[in-house]
């Protein structure tokens, strides 16, 4: 996928100064829509699953501003069989195109809630709240709480209304983030990645 882009001083080497900074403007109409990842392995040695869906609403991608939402289903199995936990996000994202096929994508947190579905999850974060459980008590099986500024196992969140400076990709049919969303540290524009993550979404067609 492509991950580099004109550089504005030196843009005829792209064909035309003109042309390159036309593509420079907010909104991203061609990231709206629902994109999925396929299973992927996760923990220790992959031995566990997990597949993520993205929604941009309509509205987020043709004015550049507004709500996002993706869900985390985790399971036992690399396979992705028996779900055990999902976690849901919702923030909003400015989107600007750099250039074709690679926006600016900064994102202000919403909340992350996480939700166990199997009674040995419940059991083990209300065994281990420090280390398992986010810190929190009084989970229950198939209620959701919220993790937003928590940190789970090796994961910190960050808290709600936390700027998030991300890239994002998009190819034909594919998308990519340079952190989203397994990256939550990108608190510094100087920290936003310059090439695409290794989380591939592709486009949901209904």
């Amino acid at each position: 996928m492509r991950a580099g882009v004109c550089a504005s001083a030196i843009a005829s080497v792209c064909g035309g100064g003109t042309a390159a900074w036309a593509q420079i403007a907010a909104g991203a109409p061609a990231l709206e829509g629902r994109w999925q990842t396929a299973c992927l392995p996760i923990g220790k040695n992959g031995r566990h699953g997990m597949i993520v869906t993205l929604s941009v609403p309509e509205d987020t991608a043709r004015t550049g501003e507004g709500p996002l939402h993706s869900v985390a289903q985790l399971y036992a199995k690399s396979d992705c069989a028996d779900p055990t936990v999902e976690a849901v996000y919702e923030g909003n994202v400015a989107l600007t195109q750099e250039a074709t096929g690679q926006f600016l994508a900064d994102q202000d947190v919403g909340t992350m809630t996480l939700t166990p579905q199997a009674p040995d999850v419940v059991a083990l974060y209300n065994a281990q709240p420090e280390e398992k459980g986010c810190g929190l008590t009084g989970w229950q099986l198939n209620q959701p709480q919220d993790v937003s500024g928590k940190t789970c196992a090796v994961t910190a969140f960050p808290a709600a209304g936390t700027r998030l400076y991300d890239r994002a990709w998009i190819e034909g049919e594919t998308l990519q983030f340079g952190g989203f969303p397994v990256k939550w540290d990108l608190t510094a524009a100087a920290q936003r990645p310059h090439e695409p993550g290794p989380i591939l979404f592709e486009r949901v067609r209904d």
